[in-house]
């Protein structure tokens, strides 16, 4: 159950919006305290971002590969016009 998206979402819910403590729904999950309160945090300081699931990145993530990808293209045409030139 605490290693789906969805339950992970209702649990740090139950704790910020519920006013449950924190170790009660830890405990009534059988979950290590730490656990949840690393997601509580979690969902703190990413907000509408926590949570995304596997493979799924942060907008400034993915931000940075598409410029990557963009850098990587311009770099090859650059190298290309450049070896055309030389001949």
């Amino acid at each position: 159950m605490a290693g789906q998206e969805g339950d992970s979402w209702e649990m740090v819910r139950r704790v910020i919006e519920g006013g449950e403590s924190g170790a009660d729904v830890a405990r009534a999950l059988g979950l290590q305290p730490n656990m949840l309160y690393n997601w509580v945090r979690q969902f703190k300081v990413e907000s509408g971002e926590a949570f995304r699931g596997n493979g799924n990145v942060t907008s400034p993530d993915e931000e940075i590969r598409k410029l990557r990808r963009e850098l990587g293209r311009v770099t090859e045409e650059r190298n290309a016009g450049a070896l055309l030139l030389s001949l």
